[in-house]
C-alpha cells in the first residue's frame, strides 16, 4: 500500500509541476528546482532530520533492492524495463517525435499542429513516475529512508544526460546514449573513490557538465 501511496504522490507531483511549465509558462528549470527544494523539505519535517531504518522488517519490500533475478539484481530489471519503454516512446512513436519537435523549437512545434501543453504534461508525469519508481528502489536497497536521500544526484542525472549527447538546448538526445553516459559518470566514480578521493565526484560531475555544454555550444556555433 505504501508502496502505491509513493507513486500515486509522484505522479500527483508531476501533473503539478507539467501543469505549472505548460499552462503558466514557467521554466522547466525553474519548477524543477523549486519542488526539488519544497519536497526535500517536507520530507526533513516529517522524518526531524533523521534516518529511518526498517529493521529487518518489510522483506518483499527489501526484495525489490536487494534481490535477484534470473541470478542479476532486481534493479537491473527495473532499469532495462525502463529503458527499453522510453526508447520506444521517445523513437517509435509520435509522441516521441513530439518531443524532440518541442525541444528544437516549441512555438514552431506548436504552429505545426502539435498539442505543446498536452506533451509537456505527459512528459512530466512520465518523468515523476520514473522518478518515484527510482526513490522506492534505492529506499528498498538501503534499507533506510533518509531525507537527505538521492541529494546532489540532479547533478549527477544532469551529467550523464550530457555526456550521454543530450543537448540542454534540447531537441537532440537518446535514452541508450544518456544510458552510457550514465555507465560512463558511474565507473569514474568508483574510480575516484578506489584512490581514496571520493569527495571529488561532485567536482567531476560539474566539470563534466560545465565541459559538455562548452563543447555543445561550440558546435552548435559552427
Amino acid at each position: 500500500m505504501s508502496r502505491l501511496f509513493a507513486i500515486a504522490l509522484a505522479l500527483f507531483i508531476g501533473c503539478a509541476q507539467g501543469a505549472i511549465t505548460a499552462w503558466l509558462g514557467v521554466q522547466p528549470f525553474v519548477v524543477t528546482l523549486g519542488s526539488m527544494l519544497l519536497l526535500r523539505g517536507v520530507a526533513e519535517v516529517l522524518t526531524g532530520g533523521a534516518d529511518i531504518g526498517f529493521q529487518g522488517r518489510f522483506p518483499e519490500f527489501r526484495f525489490l533492492g536487494e534481490g535477484t533475478g534470473l541470478g542479476l539484481p532486481m534493479p537491473f530489471w527495473f532499469a532495462l524495463a525502463a529503458v527499453a519503454i522510453v526508447s520506444f516512446l521517445m523513437h517509435r512513436t509520435l509522441f516521441g517525435r513530439y518531443c524532440y519537435a518541442i525541444g528544437s523549437n516549441a512555438e514552431a512545434a506548436r504552429l505545426s499542429g502539435v498539442p505543446v501543453r498536452a506533451v509537456r504534461l505527459i512528459t512530466f508525469v512520465v518523468a515523476a513516475l520514473l522518478s518515484g519508481v527510482a526513490g522506492i528502489l534505492y529506499v528498498a536497497y538501503l534499507p533506510t529512508a533518509t531525507p537527505s536521500l538521492g541529494s546532489a544526484y540532479e547533478l549527477h542525472a544532469v551529467a550523464a544526460a550530457v555526456l550521454g549527447g543530450c543537448s540542454l538546448q534540447g531537441g537532440r538526445g537518446s535514452v541508450f546514449g544518456v544510458l552510457i553516459g550514465a555507465g560512463v559518470m558511474q565507473i569514474t566514480f568508483n574510480a575516484v573513490n578506489l584512490v581514496g578521493h571520493s569527495l571529488w565526484q561532485n567536482v567531476v560531475a560539474g566539470g563534466v557538465i560545465l565541459a559538455a555544454v562548452i563543447v555543445d555550444r561550440v558546435f552548435e556555433k559552427k
